[in-house]
């Protein structure tokens, strides 16, 4: 499965946010978040894609309008069927 970036369009093979574990909900490196209800939620957790980009795995995408804030993006827009913070725009492929 390929992430793409629907801003500038980097891709990549794995979703750049599992390889962090998950502060929120404890998701292991390589799983995605879960809820507490055990399901999978739309979208990955916004504290797990701050380490990431802390920890060097992810990047702010320069054509992301919320590139001049240092905080993720709050708002969501829908990708497919599920949905992406529109900071890092991801969409599966």
């Amino acid at each position: 499965m390929t992430f793409t970036c629907r801003s500038c369009g980097e891709q990549w093979e794995r979703h750049p946010v599992t390889r962090v574990p998950c502060p929120t909900c404890r998701a292991r490196v390589g799983s995605w978040c879960v809820r507490p209800s055990g399901h999978k939620p739309q979208a990955l957790h916004i504290d797990r894609e701050q380490a990431a980009l802390d920890a060097g795995f992810l990047r702010r995408c320069p054509a992301s309008p919320s590139h001049g804030d240092r905080r993720p993006a709050p708002e969501r827009v829908a990708a497919g069927r599920d949905a992406q913070l529109s900071l890092f725009a991801l969409l599966e492929g």
